[in-house]
């Protein structure tokens, strides 16, 4: 059944939290998403660390760490769209 599959996937992460940044995840954001659509993708809000306004131009980069807590994505985003993406140990 449907659901059972879904049971065993959810044993088979490897202890990866499902609210964690992951290299498959890294790879999935594309340029030109929306931060919605990322959050839907990672799973979580990840964390706000810089915010910039030049003219009519805003632009946030996001963390999202992955589940051993070191190894982390940053993406930027320039008017609320992915403009940029970098990733650290993934």
């Amino acid at each position: 059944s449907e659901f059972s599959n879904e049971m065993e996937n959810t044993f088979n992460v490897d202890n990866e939290s499902p609210d964690k940044m992951t290299l498959d995840k890294f790879n999935q954001i594309q340029t030109g998403m929306t931060y919605e659509q990322v959050v839907t993708i990672v799973g979580s809000e990840g964390t706000l660390s810089t915010e910039s306004t030049y003219g009519n131009q805003s632009m946030k980069i996001y963390y999202w760490y992955a589940s051993n807590g070191i190894s982390n994505a940053s993406i930027s985003f320039t008017n609320g769209k992915v403009s940029a993406k970098s990733q650290i140990g993934l």
